[in-house]
């Protein structure tokens, strides 16, 4: 063969292989501790729950689907924070308002209290309730304006001030304190109805004036309500943490953080930092030491958007993806909280419930979102990862119950190949692996593998990579040790939080909860599956929480009754017995 043929048949030949990927490298290292994660959550507020209760025409096999989309981590994207809105309006608009529990004055500051609840609180009761059977227990209350009568302005749209607070002149008086109970007694409200709001905001954007429900605090009247509010929230609820600031860009934080850092009263009442995405992200952490939650942001656009990197730019999926990887490993926050689970036809929402029903549309952004949601649960740590390419971001956790989370996104427009160096303690897991992209909706797939400490996955375009590790089986004593709360709902039943930890030195595996007894009521642990329920593993100094639900007859409110629980693990059984108070 002439040396030109020979030439010809080697280029030919090389034209059918494929080119090499890209390579990204880097380490990852479950050992290490950066902030823990207290969880990710969604915005039912402004009417929103009315339409996934059924205003819409949602038949009540599509609302219970949609629960089990939003809240299930099994079958959904496991959603574990709801950010409710407290109401200020005297009647709710549709879609654009929410109720006052206090829709009238009740003639000054300091007249007797005239409230008003209708245990529906604009369908969120009955989202929230649902959330909850789920597991969901972080539930965080904003409150979007007070009532108008309270305010400078007279109304409780186009901003305003409440009266009351320095530089404020109103000819009814100081409000700070009547609209401080307002708040606690919608705290009380919610208490009533077999829930606990943990988390309670301030305001929801004190620097910006809107048409709909708003109103505003300069640094040093957040400080002064701060004062007010926090004494009055805890005595209702020790427990609730009270969140501050809410602005509506991230950078406009730290102006009013330090301002309550440097008040140590205010500081001493504030157990969150807050604030929003509009204008400007999470991209630098808070300073002065408090837990940091990212409370709302929702992607623009013009139309509504289900795709995942297609069709408008700011209304993307993928979008969505970039903006929790970079809070989580820019700005370090705890929380990831966005606007909305579901709307009308906004192109922000996870779900588009039409007008009429009976059913509702997903959009690819609830599968951005459970990428995260769904996998890395309340209680986990970041923990330090890197890689070299610039067109990668990676971030990695442990969950207390041991198991382990890396998720990768690649931005780029064609497939890279990742070799990652994971710690001693990784060596040789069995990874299961998950991809978001245009064509899977968090789909199992087999593009990693772990050969020693040496992680290799391959990533495909303009995607979201999600590695789970099992939890380590490691030598050991095992114990376990299960304790309980409970709560009443409205109409009688109880429900009881079980926390089963392990207090041993080794992984505990399988771990079920098969039976239930409160008084001499069995219990079941719907919607999510009847007793028995499998809980998984259980890592040293890890615990896991379920909810059983009690009927009425139990027992009635403030007798003694006794609860018990057994359940099952690889190589034994548990059972616990305690004599407890009904509420």
């Amino acid at each position: 063969m002439s040396s030109v043929r020979k030439a010809v048949v080697i280029a030919f030949l090389l034209l059918l292989v494929p080119a090499a990927f890209a390579q990204a490298t880097g380490a990852i290292d479950f050992t290490s501790n950066l902030q823990r994660i207290d969880g990710f959550g969604a915005a039912i507020a402004f009417q929103r729950s009315n339409l996934m209760h059924g205003l819409t025409g949602l038949t009540p096999e599509n609302q219970a689907r949609l629960m089990d989309l939003l809240f299930s981590q099994k079958r959904g994207i496991g959603l574990s924070i709801v950010r409710l809105g407290v109401g200020s309006s005297p009647t709710a608009e549709p879609y654009d308002s929410m109720h006052s529990i206090q829709p009238v004055d009740p003639g000054g500051p300091d007249a007797p209290p005239q409230y008003v609840w209708n245990h529906d609180d604009d369908g969120q009761v009955w989202v929230s309730t649902q959330a909850s059977l789920y597991g969901v227990r972080r539930f965080l209350a904003s409150p979007w304006s007070a009532p108008g009568y309270m305010k400078t302005n007279g109304t409780d749209k186009n901003g305003g001030s409440l009266c009351g607070l320095t530089g404020t002149t109103c000819a009814s008086g100081d409000w700070r304190q009547a609209y401080a109970n307002y708040l606690a007694q919608y705290l009380k409200f919610y208490q009533q109805e077999g829930l606990q709001i943990t988390d309670f905001s301030l305001q929801n954007e004190l620097n910006f004036t809107a048409t709909y429900a708003s109103m505003r605090y300069t640094t040093g009247q957040a400080v002064e309500m701060i004062k007010i509010l926090g004494p009055t929230i805890k005595a209702a609820s020790p427990t609730t943490n009270i969140v501050c600031c809410e602005p509506a860009q991230w950078n406009s934080g730290p102006a009013y953080n330090s301002a309550i850092l440097a008040d140590p009263v205010a500081s001493s009442y504030t157990d969150i930092f807050a604030g929003h995405e509009y204008g400007s992200a999470a991209r630098t952490p808070y300073a002065g030491g408090k837990t940091v939650w990212m409370t709302e942001w929702g992607l623009n656009g013009s139309t509504w958007n289900a795709a995942w990197d297609l069709n408008e730019t700011q209304s993307r999926a993928f979008v969505l993806a970039n903006d929790i990887m970079d809070a989580l490993r820019l700005g370090n926050i705890n929380a990831y909280v966005y606007w909305v689970a579901g709307s009308l036809g906004a192109t922000r929402a996870f779900v588009q419930i039409p007008n009429p029903g009976p059913d509702f549309v997903v959009s690819k952004r609830l599968y951005a979102m459970g990428a995260f949601s769904k996998f890395i649960r309340p209680n986990a740590y970041r923990v330090s990862a890197n890689t070299t390419n610039s067109n990668v971001k990676i971030t990695a956790f442990r969950n207390a119950s041991g198991s382990k989370v890396i998720e990768i996104i690649n931005n780029a427009t064609t497939p890279i190949q990742g070799t990652y160096t994971l710690d001693a303690g990784s060596a040789d897991a069995v990874p299961t692996t998950y991809v978001s992209d245009e064509t899977h909706d968090i789909g199992e797939v087999g593009n990693a593998t772990i050969s020693g400490t040496t992680l290799t996955v391959t990533l495909p375009r303009r995607s979201l990579t999600t590695i789970v590790l099992p939890p380590q089986n490691i030598e050991g004593t095992e114990q376990l040790a299960a304790t309980t709360t409970l709560s009443k709902f409205g109409d009688g039943t109880y429900q009881a939080t079980v926390k089963i930890t392990n207090k041993g030195t080794g992984t505990i595996e399988n771990v079920s909860l098969t039976s239930a007894l409160l008084g001499a009521a069995t219990g079941t642990t719907l919607p999510e599956s009847e007793l028995p329920q499998s809980l998984g593993s259980i890592a040293p100094g890890g615990y896991m929480t379920t909810s059983v639900t009690f009927p009425a007859s139990a027992g009635p409110s403030g007798s003694a009754s006794v609860a018990r629980f057994t359940g099952t693990y690889d190589g034994g059984t548990f059972s616990t017995g305690l004599r407890v108070m009904l509420p």
